[in-house]
């Protein structure tokens, strides 16, 4: 896991917001948003059931008031 801080950028699809960042050169999504898309109600399990550990990794984003720890998916 990186303790370091990610830039997000915010993409829409279906009038629905995707924050995405890049990391090594490849757009990374957050795994929360994606999951809001496809309706999952569990987005932890989701991740767990769907997404290879290769493919996921925690990064420390930035958000209002604190910084928050988000799954991103490749």
């Amino acid at each position: 896991m990186s303790n370091t801080s990610v830039n997000l950028f915010t993409l829409k699809f279906d009038n629905s917001p995707v924050r995405t960042t890049e990391i090594n050169n490849q757009i990374w999504f957050l795994a929360n948003d994606v999951c809001f898309i496809l309706e999952y109600k569990n987005p932890r399990k989701a991740i767990a059931d769907h997404c290879k550990s290769k493919g996921v990794t925690k990064r420390y984003t930035p958000t209002l008031c604190d910084v928050t720890k988000r799954d991103t998916t490749s």
